[in-house]
Protein backbone atom coordinates (compact mmCIF):
# COMPACT_ATOMS: atom_id res chain seq x y z
CA UNK A 1 0.00 0.00 0.00
CA UNK A 2 1.40 3.38 -1.01
CA UNK A 3 1.56 6.45 1.23
CA UNK A 4 -1.22 8.15 -0.75
CA UNK A 5 -3.52 5.14 -0.41
CA UNK A 6 -2.94 4.91 3.33
CA UNK A 7 -3.99 8.58 3.78
CA UNK A 8 -7.42 7.98 2.24
CA UNK A 9 -10.28 7.44 4.64
CA UNK A 10 -13.87 6.55 3.88
CA UNK A 11 -15.62 6.54 0.53
CA UNK A 12 -14.35 8.00 -2.70
CA UNK A 13 -15.47 11.65 -2.73
CA UNK A 14 -16.41 11.56 -6.43
CA UNK A 15 -19.04 8.89 -5.80
CA UNK A 16 -21.31 11.37 -3.97
CA UNK A 17 -24.37 12.43 -5.98
CA UNK A 18 -24.60 15.79 -4.23
CA UNK A 19 -22.11 18.01 -2.45
CA UNK A 20 -21.56 18.05 1.28
CA UNK A 21 -23.56 20.64 3.22
CA UNK A 22 -20.43 22.57 4.18
CA UNK A 23 -19.75 23.36 0.51
CA UNK A 24 -23.29 24.64 0.01
CA UNK A 25 -23.08 26.84 3.10
CA UNK A 26 -19.50 28.05 2.95
CA UNK A 27 -18.62 27.65 -0.71
CA UNK A 28 -16.20 25.49 -2.54
CA UNK A 29 -14.19 25.66 -5.72
CA UNK A 30 -16.40 24.18 -8.43
CA UNK A 31 -17.61 26.87 -10.85
CA UNK A 32 -18.75 24.73 -13.79
CA UNK A 33 -18.33 21.38 -15.45
CA UNK A 34 -14.84 20.71 -16.74
CA UNK A 35 -15.51 18.26 -19.54
CA UNK A 36 -17.55 18.76 -22.70
CA UNK A 37 -19.55 15.57 -22.13
CA UNK A 38 -20.58 16.91 -18.69
CA UNK A 39 -22.32 19.93 -20.22
CA UNK A 40 -25.58 17.96 -20.51
CA UNK A 41 -25.27 16.33 -17.11
CA UNK A 42 -26.62 17.93 -13.97
CA UNK A 43 -23.71 19.28 -11.96
CA UNK A 44 -23.90 21.18 -8.69
CA UNK A 45 -21.52 24.11 -8.43
CA UNK A 46 -20.09 25.86 -5.40
CA UNK A 47 -19.49 29.24 -6.98
CA UNK A 48 -21.74 31.15 -9.35
CA UNK A 49 -20.63 33.40 -12.18
CA UNK A 50 -21.14 37.15 -11.84
CA UNK A 51 -23.29 37.16 -14.98
CA UNK A 52 -25.62 34.52 -13.50
CA UNK A 53 -25.88 36.50 -10.27
CA UNK A 54 -26.67 39.64 -12.29
CA UNK A 55 -29.48 37.78 -14.09
CA UNK A 56 -30.83 36.58 -10.73
CA UNK A 57 -30.70 40.14 -9.34
CA UNK A 58 -32.51 41.52 -12.41
CA UNK A 59 -35.18 38.82 -12.08
CA UNK A 60 -35.72 39.69 -8.41
CA UNK A 61 -35.92 43.43 -9.13
CA UNK A 62 -38.39 42.88 -11.96
CA UNK A 63 -40.56 40.75 -9.68
CA UNK A 64 -40.66 43.50 -7.06
CA UNK A 65 -41.37 46.18 -9.68
CA UNK A 66 -44.23 44.01 -10.96
CA UNK A 67 -45.69 43.89 -7.44
CA UNK A 68 -45.40 47.66 -7.00
CA UNK A 69 -47.06 48.32 -10.37
CA UNK A 70 -49.80 45.82 -9.49
CA UNK A 71 -50.53 47.64 -6.23
CA UNK A 72 -50.59 50.97 -8.03
CA UNK A 73 -52.97 49.69 -10.71
CA UNK A 74 -55.23 48.06 -8.10
CA UNK A 75 -55.47 51.42 -6.36
CA UNK A 76 -56.59 52.93 -9.70
CA UNK A 77 -59.37 50.38 -10.23
CA UNK A 78 -57.70 47.39 -11.89
CA UNK A 79 -58.35 43.81 -10.77
CA UNK A 80 -55.90 41.01 -9.97
CA UNK A 81 -56.60 37.92 -12.10
CA UNK A 82 -54.43 35.49 -10.11
CA UNK A 83 -56.80 34.08 -7.45
CA UNK A 84 -54.05 33.45 -4.89
CA UNK A 85 -52.63 36.94 -5.23
CA UNK A 86 -56.17 38.42 -5.26
CA UNK A 87 -56.83 36.67 -1.94
CA UNK A 88 -53.62 38.15 -0.52
CA UNK A 89 -54.57 41.58 -1.85
CA UNK A 90 -57.87 41.31 -0.01
CA UNK A 91 -55.88 40.84 3.20
CA UNK A 92 -53.73 43.87 2.44
CA UNK A 93 -50.82 45.22 0.41
CA UNK A 94 -48.12 44.05 2.84
CA UNK A 95 -49.18 40.37 2.81
CA UNK A 96 -49.41 40.61 -1.00
CA UNK A 97 -45.88 41.99 -1.35
CA UNK A 98 -44.46 39.65 1.30
CA UNK A 99 -45.96 36.60 -0.43
CA UNK A 100 -44.79 37.82 -3.84
CA UNK A 101 -41.28 38.33 -2.47
CA UNK A 102 -41.13 34.93 -0.73
CA UNK A 103 -42.53 33.02 -3.73
CA UNK A 104 -40.17 34.83 -6.09
CA UNK A 105 -37.19 34.13 -3.84
CA UNK A 106 -38.04 30.44 -3.63
CA UNK A 107 -38.42 30.13 -7.39
CA UNK A 108 -35.21 32.05 -8.00
CA UNK A 109 -33.36 29.87 -5.47
CA UNK A 110 -34.48 26.78 -7.39
CA UNK A 111 -33.32 28.42 -10.64
CA UNK A 112 -29.97 29.23 -9.07
CA UNK A 113 -29.27 25.77 -7.64
CA UNK A 114 -30.43 23.96 -10.77
CA UNK A 115 -29.09 26.44 -13.36
CA UNK A 116 -26.88 23.72 -14.89
CA UNK A 117 -29.73 21.23 -15.25
CA UNK A 118 -30.32 20.30 -18.89
CA UNK A 119 -33.90 19.70 -20.09
CA UNK A 120 -33.40 17.12 -22.80
CA UNK A 121 -37.08 17.34 -23.81
CA UNK A 122 -36.75 21.07 -24.52
CA UNK A 123 -33.06 20.95 -25.40
CA UNK A 124 -32.18 23.83 -23.04
CA UNK A 125 -30.59 24.49 -19.67
CA UNK A 126 -32.36 26.16 -16.75
CA UNK A 127 -30.14 29.23 -17.13
CA UNK A 128 -31.84 29.78 -20.49
CA UNK A 129 -35.17 29.79 -18.68
CA UNK A 130 -33.88 32.53 -16.38
CA UNK A 131 -33.39 34.79 -19.41
CA UNK A 132 -36.84 33.75 -20.68
CA UNK A 133 -38.49 34.76 -17.40
CA UNK A 134 -36.66 38.09 -17.44
CA UNK A 135 -38.18 38.70 -20.87
CA UNK A 136 -41.63 37.69 -19.58
CA UNK A 137 -41.35 40.06 -16.60
CA UNK A 138 -40.18 42.85 -18.93
CA UNK A 139 -43.29 42.29 -21.06
CA UNK A 140 -45.54 42.26 -17.99
CA UNK A 141 -44.02 45.51 -16.72
CA UNK A 142 -44.41 47.03 -20.19
CA UNK A 143 -48.08 46.05 -20.05
CA UNK A 144 -48.35 47.70 -16.62
CA UNK A 145 -46.91 50.93 -18.06
CA UNK A 146 -49.37 50.84 -20.95
CA UNK A 147 -52.24 50.34 -18.48
CA UNK A 148 -51.00 53.20 -16.31
CA UNK A 149 -51.13 55.64 -19.21
CA UNK A 150 -54.48 54.38 -20.50
CA UNK A 151 -56.36 54.48 -17.17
Amino acid sequence: MSAAESKRKGLERRLRARPKLKYLLFGGRRKSSRRDNDKRAFIYVDQYSPSLMALIAVLMILSLVDGIFTLHLIARGAAETNPVMAFLLDIGPWPFMAAKFVMSCLAILVFLVFHNFYFSLLGIQVKTLIAFFIAVFALVISWHVILLFSV
